[in-house]
């Protein structure tokens, strides 16, 4: 008896390490609208706390103290889940984002837009999200 239960927990143990060794796909977060700046998605959204160039009107605002005197970004972004070349097929996306952001230590200037579509089970545009932004950005020192 033993020997048969001892059998049983070395194939159970050889089946909970197959199991873990297998590969298996992984999904991140795929729709971003945090899609300001190239600097901002190459860090993952973790771009707040270090936001010290002309996106920072959009990130923290705080953050052009510490950056140079003076800065301008022109940004377009695309991302695109699902090949273009085919009819669109269930689960595809599209979004466009866009910024133009002019940045010194008193004020800040942006205007932004934001484009996304995704593709239902049916093959139909779901829905068409558009935004636009503009806004200005004036610092105010409360210390000397």
């Amino acid at each position: 008896m033993s020997l048969t239960r001892h059998r049983l927990h070395g194939f159970l143990w050889l089946a909970l390490v197959i199991f873990l060794l297998l590969p298996a796909a992984a999904d991140a977060q795929v729709v971003t609208f945090e899609a300001v700046g190239e600097r901002a998605l190459g860090m993952a959204g973790a771009f707040v706390a270090v936001a010290d160039d002309a996106t920072a009107v959009v990130w923290n605002p705080a953050g052009l103290v510490a950056g140079g005197p003076a800065g301008m970004t022109i940004g377009w972004n695309q991302l695109q889940v699902g090949n273009s070349t085919v009819p669109a097929q269930s689960g595809d996306r599209r979004q466009r984002a866009t910024l133009t952001s002019l940045g010194t230590w008193p004020i800040g200037v942006s205007y932004g837009t934001v484009d996304l579509t995704e593709v239902s089970r049916s093959g139909a545009e779901l829905g068409v999200f558009r935004m636009g932004q503009a806004g200005l950005t004036v610092l105010q020192s409360v210390m000397p």
